[in-house]
């Protein structure tokens, strides 16, 4: 049975989406990442979205707050063994 691991990140990067890749193709871990779309009036950099094509991910609004019981819901479902 695979370690379920959930990321809670600010906005997505390059060397993250690259670590979040390498991560989610080892074996025995189901990886899901919950982050902020790139770019927005709250960002410095963007980065396109496709940055993260081949990682599990849920993206939130870059210029909307997160509201913690959207959080809540995608923990609850996923069922994470970390976080």
């Amino acid at each position: 049975m695979p370690t379920k691991v959930l990321i809670c990140w600010s906005h997505i990067s390059g060397y993250m989406a690259a670590c979040w890749r390498g991560l989610a193709q080892t074996k025995d871990i189901e990886l899901l990442v919950l982050a902020r779309a790139s770019g927005g009036q709250t960002s410095n950099t963007e980065f396109k979205s496709s940055l993260m094509d081949g990682i599990p991910h849920v993206f939130f609004h870059s210029d909307d707050p997160i509201d913690p019981a959207q959080v809540a819901q995608h923990v609850e479902r996923f069922k994470p063994d970390v976080v």
